[in-house]
């Protein structure tokens, strides 16, 4: 088992660990950060554990049913293995990655601006190995979603509404539920399904990229989630710039909504695409073009949606306001397809590196930067 789990490790925490302690000092870096500037909110411990068990699940599942994982488990399921010692190395290491990259970070951030008591921050961490062994037990039992379903959502709603002496020990009984689901788990379910076979349609012999747009969104049901949830944003954000001047929360609320991850990310997620499209002639008026085309169109989306609920908070508009909203959305689709153009994220393990990449920040921070010069001319 020990070799199986570094054959894991490796690939996911690097070579001895490294990752781990990359993880940990920016983790202090940031704690350090947030702390210095002296700024303190107030959340409900219930708040705390939610998030504490999503932001696991989520990052576990992404991590355990990534595309390169499912490469890795490839080579060792041709050779002979012991069932459950393969299911608890792969999943153990898939453990320690989202503690290290999703639950320390988020735990930094929260322990920075808040004063939860420790007995909240011990139980926070009781919910996300829970969080972290139920999207591996439910990754494994795929097969029975509404079952595991129905199972995510009454821990939720006990979370929410159980007292803290009763649900340290529900969460201990759910844990050791989830250790026995994962001991009798069969371990070639840890590789994703092939896709069923579909009939092939009929191509026009001409481009198609913006058919392929909306195929990559809509097969990718995360993607277009991260996309609604943006627009969910777009919604709210004006709730929070009441206090603001009305100059600088427009430029700032366009900055905000061009942070949408999936799109900016199009090409490196796939390297096999990019390299059909490095292999294209005009490859720059073929699919960089539409490409930019198509993110303008999305980003103008979401500013519309601000706009619209701008308005509905008592905001007047006028033209000049749908001017700048064009603006920053060609300004981030430029920027966005500049990026993936010429510097492509590579090197990448699994798909939350790329989430996580700091490229990704730097088309919205210069539209931020953007944002203040548009401000003061205003």
């Amino acid at each position: 088992m020990r070799i199986m789990f570094e054959s894991f490790a490796r690939r996911l925490l690097g070579i001895r660990y490294r990752r781990v302690f990359r993880e940990t000092a920016v983790c202090a870096l940031l704690f350090w950060a947030l702390r210095s500037t002296g700024y303190r909110i107030q959340i409900a411990s219930e708040i705390l554990y939610i998030m504490s068990i999503f932001c696991a699940a989520c990052v576990m599942w992404r991590t355990v049913s990534s595309t390169g994982n499912a490469g890795h488990l490839d080579g060792l399921l041709m050779m002979p293995f012991h069932r459950q010692k393969l299911v608890f190395a792969c999943v153990g290491a898939c453990g320690i990655y989202t503690f290290f990259a999703a639950v320390m970070p988020l735990a930094a951030v929260l322990a920075a601006v808040t004063a939860q008591r420790p007995a909240e921050w011990a139980l926070s961490c009781l919910c996300a190995g829970n969080g972290i062994g139920m999207a591996a037990a439910v990754w494994l039992y795929r097969r029975h979603k509404a079952l595991m379903m129905c199972w995510e959502g009454l821990l939720t709603m006990v979370v929410l509404f159980l007292e803290a002496d009763y649900l340290c020990w529900l969460l201990a009984g759910n844990l050791m539920m989830v250790f026995l689901l994962l001991a009798g788990a069969d371990a070639y379910e840890l590789r994703p399904y092939a896709e069923k076979g579909k009939a092939l349609r009929k191509g026009s012999g001409k481009y198609a990229v913006f058919r392929y747009f909306v195929r990559y969104l809509t097969a990718h049901k995360n993607y277009l989630a991260n996309t609604g949830m943006l627009a969910a944003v777009a919604v709210i954000l004006p709730q929070f710039f009441r206090e603001m001047d009305r100059q600088f929360v427009l430029p700032v609320g366009f900055a905000i909504l061009s942070l949408n991850t999936p799109l900016g990310i199009l090409l490196s997620c796939d390297p096999s695409l990019e390299q059909a499209v490095r292999s294209l002639p005009g490859q720059i008026r073929g699919f960089f073009a539409p490409y930019g085309v198509f993110v303008f169109l999305c980003n103008g989306a979401l500013d519309l949606i601000f706009l619209g609920s701008l308005e509905i908070c008592g905001n007047r508009l006028v033209p000049a306001d749908y001017i700048m909203a064009i603006f920053f959305s060609a300004l981030g689709a430029v920027g966005t397809v500049f990026m993936e153009c010429f510097f492509p994220i590579r090197g990448w393990k699994t798909e939350n590196d790329l989430w996580r990449h700091p490229r990704k920040y730097l088309v919205p921070a210069a539209l931020l930067l953007a944002a203040g010069i548009v401000g003061e001319i205003i």
